[in-house]
């Protein structure tokens, strides 16, 4: 079997034991321990399926057992357990991807005993503070013995995130490590933190009840970044494993317990409000890359050297699709302004600096997995090496390093990109920075900030700098393809089984579909706006965003339903009028949507599109005349507008004006000609009876439409009642279609 149809079937055991199909379970199940033949695994798959068999038999005989229930659901974490066993093992021994070859290394490594670890993880927080008290008081310190102890408590760091990222099941050493190195003053909270992350990493990799049970633990006794560090973790290793963790009771009844501690409300929701924001950063990158940052360089080379970003306005404004009644929830965006939509993005915690950093993850200190969860620190040895005993440079790196919209990948990303750069340029640098001392002072004096407060703001700032840290690391890791990608679209957190026990379930819910819907993520926004009209079925607003979300989705029946129960509500909405025309229209409801538009129209009589929209209705309608009339006044009152021109030539070519029809279509400059409007032109020169013209048009359609010879036939053939309609012979359309394909 291959790594992927291992994962299959391994799939298939879970999602069996999920939907309490047992027999078929048991069936996959000994399909993978197959792969294995390991005597006392097969043993034990035997006696819990024998031991289920003695429970049905009991069943049929009518003999009640109260423990039944706690019988069966401990049966099927035991088969789970197996399934994740064998799963392992196959894995380990015969995978080549990236998680399974550090395994068979880690195995095969020494590690350090408990003293060692003290040694270099509990005493380099002394050490620190030493340096840090020596500095101040400008005592000269040696930077090799400072190396020394750096680089054994980054070597010991790392072995202790790969034995807590790779070892499958936690045993009472695991256990007590973590005791000794969580609960103590003397390590530092970057250590800590880097130990969460490990945990986290490591159920994703293989599921595991001690590991969810420190990680809860840790979350709920923890503050600041460890805790924010672990709640996340938490999040998406509950996604990840939402059906199974429900047969866990224990872990329920602490999870529960979390759910209940100070600030958690706010603290899930904002951590689940940045991983929607995370969602976004292709795309914001994609528009940084292909349209802000050119349009800003294009303004000013210089642009990046003189703006402050946080000056900049705020105002701004998004299509008009959206009901403008909804300002006040949803922040709208402008795009005319490239320098404002980047602060703006900025502002909202989006993710602008991926693009910047993408291609600086290339460093050696990037080859080691614990680095990419290593929380900034000048104590690093990385950071002492790239740096060395240059003078002027801690000012440079405090200034930009600090900087909290940096995420700690990043702020590694940019020192050594520092560090790399032509030394004048960075004297250059230094000098100027000199100049700014005060500001330079207030700057680290609010950096430093973050992570010693737990308030709500240093929270936020914390949980975005680690969903960005956990980004780039599932995105820009080498090896990335094989591991679990959380940011997958697929991965939604708002779907945790303990979110509808809240006191805030509702209020989470909603808040959760506006931030969807404000990211035009119109699905996700649906589902949870269903949730919540399923409880109050006469809300306005909620009524017409449910109905928006459909018709961005191109559902437009389901849309009508619920613009047709706010309509009950609020009969005169302008806006929900023009929704409904607009999707009347698409379901052809020709007779409906008119109606709507020409209400629409009386209350802006000089609005164009809407007179083009009743001219299409007229069209729709078969109602030719009407509709020609009403685009020649279109067309005097806005001139020179190629889709009146369109408009115009095809109800011509309906009413047989020829002529007529050929004279709009060929108003529109050359260059600007669609496919379609090479094929109307074919078609009139057809009815005409000038097929060589004719033949003409369609082949330029045919380039317009790549060479695709089938799409162009299906397209003409779809227009084949109307050409029928204005006198050509059917007869001769089997031949003059065989000569189009022939030509093209």
């Amino acid at each position: 079997m291959t790594d992927k149809e291992v994962r299959s079937t391994y799939t298939k055991v879970c999602d069996l034991i999920y939907d309490k199909r047992l027999k078929p379970a048991f069936d996959q199940l000994t399909i993978l321990l197959a792969l294995i033949q390991k005597g006392d695994w097969m043993d034990q798959k035997t006696d819990l399926e024998q031991n289920y068999q003695y429970m049905l038999q009991y069943a049929v005989n009518g003999i009640s057992d109260p423990q039944q229930q706690i019988v069966y659901n401990r049966l099927r974490t035991d088969m789970l357990q197996l399934a994740d066993k064998v799963e392992n093992a196959y894995l380990t021994t015969y995978s080549s991807e990236y998680p399974y070859r550090q395994k068979r290394q880690f195995l095969q490594k020494k590690f350090p005993d408990d003293e060692s670890i003290k040694k270099n993880l509990i005493q380099f927080h002394a050490n620190s503070i030493v340096d840090n008290l020596l500095k101040e008081s400008n005592v000269f310190v040696n930077s090799d013995g400072q190396n020394d102890y750096a680089t054994s408590h980054d070597t010991t760091l790392s072995l202790v995130f790969n034995r807590l990222w790779l070892k499958a099941c936690y045993s009472e050493y695991e256990e007590t490590m973590l005791d000794m190195l969580i609960d103590n003053a003397n390590v530092i909270a970057e250590d800590q933190c880097v130990l969460v992350s490990a945990i986290t990493l490591g159920l994703l990799l293989m599921f595991d009840e001690k590991k969810f049970s420190l990680l809860i633990s840790i979350t709920t006794k923890s503050k600041g970044s460890i805790r924010i560090r672990g709640l996340i973790g938490l999040v998406i290793n509950i996604c990840l494993y939402n059906k199974r963790i429900q047969l866990y009771p224990n872990l329920i009844s602490e999870i529960t317990d979390l759910t209940k501690t100070p600030n958690f409300n706010s603290e899930l929701m904002s951590v689940i409000l940045q991983f929607i924001t995370c969602l976004e950063t292709e795309k914001i990158s994609k528009e940084l890359r292909e349209e802000i940052m050119p349009e800003m360089m294009k303004e000013s080379p210089f642009v990046k050297d003189k703006m402050d970003l946080n000056e900049l306005m705020d105002d701004s404004s998004k299509p008009f699709k959206q009901n403008p009644d909804w300002d006040e929830k949803m922040d709208k965006w402008n795009f005319s302004d490239k320098v404002q939509r980047f602060a703006e993005l900025q502002k909202n915690g989006a993710d602008v600096f991926l693009n910047t950093f993408s291609s600086m993850k290339n460093h050696a200190f990037f080859n080691d997995i614990c680095n990419w969860f290593v929380p900034f620190s000048t104590s690093n040895s990385y950071i002492r090496n790239a740096v060395g005993g240059q003078s002027g440079i801690q000012q440079l790196m405090d200034l930009i390093t600090l900087n909290p919209l940096l995420c700690n990948s990043d702020r590694y990303s940019l020192v050594f990109g520092l560090m790399s750069m032509p030394e004048n340029y960075r004297k250059m640098m230094e000098d100027g920075l000199k100049m700014q001392d005060e500001q330079i002072k207030e700057i680290k004096a609010e950096a430093s900030k973050i992570g010693q407060s737990d308030s709500a703001e240093n929270n936020r700032i914390l949980s975005q700098q680690y969903w960005q840290d956990l980004y780039r690391f599932f995105k820009l890791h080498r090896e990335r393809k094989d591991f679990f990608d959380p940011f997958n679209v697929a991965f939604k957190l708002y779907n945790l089984y303990f979110i509808s026990e809240l006191d805030d379930a509702d209020k989470m819910y909603r808040t959760f579909a506006e931030f969807y819907l404000k990211k035009n993520y119109y699905h996700d926004a649906e589902v949870l706006f269903l949730r919540l009209y399923d409880k109050s079925r006469n809300n306005l607003d909620l009524l017409q965003k449910l109905g928006f979300c459909y018709q961005q989705q191109n559902e437009y029946e389901a849309a009508l339903k619920y613009y047709e129960e706010a309509e009950l509500l609020q009969s005169d909405n302008l806006w929900m009028m023009r929704m409904m025309a607009n999707c009347h229209i698409r379901l052809k409801h020709y007779n409906k949507a008119l109606m709507y538009f020409q209400i629409l129209s009386t209350r802006h009589p000089d609005d164009m599109h809407l007179l083009l929209c009743i001219g299409q209705c007229y069209i729709g309608l078969k109602q030719y005349v009407d509709a020609s009339q009403l685009f020649f006044k279109v067309e005097y009152l806005a001139p020179n507008n190629p889709k009146v021109w369109r408009s115009i030539s095809w109800c011509a070519f309906m009413q047989n004006k020829m002529e007529q029809a050929s004279v709009y279509l060929l108003k529109i400059d050359q260059k600007d000609l669609t496919a379609q409007d090479n094929i109307n032109l074919g078609h009139i020169q057809w009815c005409c009876k000038r097929l060589k013209d004719s033949i003409f048009y369609y082949k330029k359609a045919c380039i317009l439409l790549n060479g695709d010879v089938d799409k162009l036939m299906n397209i003409i053939e779809a227009d084949l009642p109307f050409l029928i309609s204005n006198g050509i012979n059917e007869s001769q359309i089997p031949i003059v279609l065989d000569m189009i394909r022939y030509e093209v």
